[in-house]
């Protein structure tokens, strides 16, 4: 495998090569990953597209932002978290579509 990173995977008929890289990308905290065939698309969607877990992580990371307004650390299941998190679990709310309920936080 070669190094996970954003940018395009050169073989577009490798579908396990691209599936191993984009989803090493998308644990190192990468957003998104260029596509050079359209076969690629829909892995690359589906590998940066948050699961239910991560859903409800963002939502509890939000939610207990939004109950103390104007700190920048705070707890969660008794460990904290902070602002990068916030922003992190903003972004797979974005990506869920559920960034709505985040402007309270």
């Amino acid at each position: 495998m070669r190094s996970p990173t954003p940018t395009p995977f050169p073989d577009p008929k490798d579908s396990a090569g691209l599936g191993q890289e984009t989803a090493a990308a998308a644990a190192l905290g990468f957003a998104g990953k260029l596509c050079i065939h359209p076969a690629q698309i829909a892995p690359v969607n589906a590998a940066f597209t948050p699961d239910a877990a991560t859903i409800a992580w963002a939502r509890a990371v939000a939610d207990a932002f939004a109950a103390a307004p104007g700190v920048g650390v705070t707890l969660l299941d008794g460990k904290m978290i902070d602002l990068a998190r916030l922003r992190l679990a903003r972004r797979h709310l974005a990506v869920a579509g559920l960034m709505q309920e985040t402007h309270h936080a």
